[in-house]
């Protein structure tokens, strides 16, 4: 029978409310820029969204990307 170690775990345990929020699914996106998905989806189309990550099956957008994305759309000029 094989004699089972303890392995010690030396992982940092944070709350995750302390954590920063590195990067966004397309849904948390939409709801912490109060745009709706249908926007960003158009954007993308339009070849000006934000840079979307692909991590196995998800779309993340990283929040550097949607600062900046954020911040071009101050500076584009309306019909």
């Amino acid at each position: 029978m094989r004699q089972r170690t303890h392995v010690e775990d030396h992982s940092v345990h944070m709350p995750k409310a302390d954590l920063p929020k590195l990067a966004y699914s397309i849904e948390e996106a939409a709801v912490v820029t109060s745009l709706s998905r249908a926007f960003i989806y158009a954007e993308w189309q339009a070849g000006r969204g934000p840079n979307k990550v692909k991590v196995g099956k998800r779309t993340l957008i990283t929040d550097e990307s949607l600062r900046s994305w954020l911040r071009s759309l101050e500076f584009r000029k309306t019909a």
